[in-house]
């Protein structure tokens, strides 16, 4: 990416912050590998507001981490859609299919939405993941909704970051396998574990207003209360014959 691409990008970027309107954009990066990532250059369609988060969105569908969009290549990036409208209304976010989904969370927004089904995507344990309009999934679906009371804890990074490290720690003791927090990916209310040297391999975890500690690799199977659990109290957890939210 050269000055003038990202001059002009950073230019756009401005403008589409400042008019909150989103477009979908379909992005082809250039064959290559990143960290270990080998990009193809098939299409993808994600909806941002300019150019730079097309292609960090892109990038991060493609697997990438954050920060590795500044190395890719745009083979090429336009617009398909104009001024989508930002909903400040709640969204669904679930897997599986549009006739069959699976509840994961009700978020408050749909930059959170997205934020959520990058994250899914990323981990990879899932086939497909999307979000859908509150209101509209409420009149198709009213008793999935039943899925996802509970709403995200609303803990600071570093309160998260603690909760982290308990299950970690909780996970190395009762497996055997040592586990850490990703710091890279570490956010409020939400984690991923690195178990045993790989990556994410630890589940990736959403923090509840309600005490649960929800595993969503494996379809937000209940692991904990952070708000009354100890190490102690996880371990013995987890080795009980109750455990059913795998960890890996």
């Amino acid at each position: 990416m050269n000055e003038g691409e990202l001059r002009a990008i950073i230019v756009d970027d401005l403008s589409s912050v400042m008019q909150e309107k989103f477009k979908t954009f379909k992005v082809a990066l250039e064959p290559m590998n990143i960290s270990g990532v080998d990009l193809d250059d098939e299409p993808v369609e994600v909806e941002a507001r300019n150019p730079r988060e097309a292609i960090i969105k892109a990038s991060t569908a493609k697997g990438l981490k954050k920060g590795d969009w500044m190395a890719v290549k745009t083979k090429s990036i336009k617009v398909v859609k104009e001024e989508v409208e930002v909903s400040e209304g709640k969204f669904v976010v679930y897997v599986g299919t549009k006739d069959d989904p699976t509840v994961q969370a009700v978020v408050d927004s749909k930059s959170e939405a997205d934020k959520m089904v990058s994250k899914l995507q990323k981990d990879g344990k899932f086939g497909n993941i999307d979000k859908a309009d509150y209101e509209g999934f409420k009149k198709q679906f009213p008793n999935k909704l039943n899925e996802a009371k509970a709403k995200p804890a609303g803990l600071s990074k570093d309160e998260t970051l603690k909760i982290a490290q308990m299950v970690a720690d909780a996970i190395t003791k009762a497996d055997g396998k040592k586990t850490v927090v990703n710091m890279e990916t570490l956010e409020e209310d939400s984690f991923d574990l690195d178990y045993d040297g790989t990556e994410y391999e630890g589940g990736s975890y959403n923090l509840d207003d309600n005490g649960d500690i929800r595993n969503m690799a494996t379809r937000g199977s209940y692991v904990g209360n952070w708000k009354k659990d100890t190490v102690k109290d996880l371990v013995k957890f987890y080795k009980s014959a109750d455990f059913n939210g795998d960890k890996k």
